[in-house]
């Protein structure tokens, strides 16, 4: 049997248990938006670049393609 002190004592550390786990999870969850947000960057980044691609293919400008695009000259040229 506890003594009301060790209760509370007991009571404080599962609180302190349930905060850590809650911080925990939300920081779970930020990092899964993150990577999803980030990897539908990478995703739209990479269909323009397809885009200018065969633009290029097709002979559009350089002026054309980065007013489409978005992407800049220099990226265009590289590609």
């Amino acid at each position: 049997m506890r003594t009301p002190s060790e209760h509370r004592e007991y009571e404080k550390i599962e609180q302190m248990k349930r905060e850590y786990l809650g911080h925990l999870h939300y920081a779970e969850e930020e990092g899964i938006e993150e990577g999803i947000e980030e990897g539908m960057k990478i995703g739209k980044e990479e269909g323009k670049i397809e885009n200018a691609r065969k633009m290029k293919e097709d002979n559009l400008s350089y002026e054309k393609i980065r007013q489409y695009t978005g992407l800049s000259i220099e990226k265009i040229k590289k590609i």
